[in-house]
C-alpha cells in the first residue's frame, strides 16, 4: 500500500506542476525559410509529362469511343427503316 501512496503522491506533484514555456516558432520560420526548394522539382517536371500523356490517350480514347458509338447508330437507324 505504500507503493501506491508514494505513487499518488508522485502523480499529485506532477499535475501541480506547470510545463516550461518554450518558444519554437522562430527556429521553425528559419529551418523553413533555409530549406525552400528548388526553381524547378525533377518530379514536377516528371509529373507534367505524364499529365500530357495521359490528356494525349484520353482525348485518343474519345476518338475512339465515338467511332465505336457510330456503328451502333448507323445499325439502329436501319433498323428503325425495317420496322417502319
Amino acid at each position: 500500500m505504500t507503493h501506491e501512496k508514494w505513487l499518488a503522491g508522485l502523480a499529485a506533484r506532477a499535475r501541480a506542476e506547470s510545463p516550461p514555456r518554450v518558444d519554437v516558432a522562430a527556429a521553425v520560420v528559419a529551418e523553413v525559410r533555409r530549406q525552400r526548394p528548388e526553381q524547378y522539382d525533377p518530379m514536377a517536371i516528371i509529373a507534367g509529362g505524364s499529365v500530357a500523356a495521359a490528356a494525349i490517350v484520353v482525348a485518343y480514347a474519345a476518338q475512339m469511343w465515338s467511332a465505336v458509338q457510330d456503328p451502333i447508330v448507323a445499325l439502329m437507324a436501319s433498323m428503325n427503316v425495317v420496322l417502319q
